[in-house]
């Protein structure tokens, strides 16, 4: 049984396929509550799979998983994070 399972977290949804190729295969979430559905869903994966007593750690969160977008690299990363860490995970 592992110590703890790792996930990644980033506000995008699957696309339905299509035939048009230039289409991206995903869209972004319009859910504020992306991020609880989204640890609900993994908590209850962990639960069928077994290891639900696991510490749970997402390694890898923030609003785009773009590394060129402008947000990252201004003080909306930072409050965006500190924002939905208070609403999530303290009480």
């Amino acid at each position: 049984m592992p110590d703890f399972l790792s996930f990644i977290l980033f506000p995008y949804i699957p696309e339905q396929s299509s035939s048009d190729t230039n289409q991206r295969p995903y869209k972004r979430s319009p859910s504020r509550e992306f991020e609880m559905q989204q640890i609900g869903l993994m908590r209850r994966i962990m639960q069928q799979a077994g290891p639900e007593n696991c510490k749970l750690y997402i390694t890898e969160w923030n609003n785009t998983i773009s590394n060129r977008n402008y947000l990252n690299d201004s003080c909306f990363r930072g409050t965006y994070l500190c924002k939905k860490y208070r609403k999530f995970w303290i009480p």
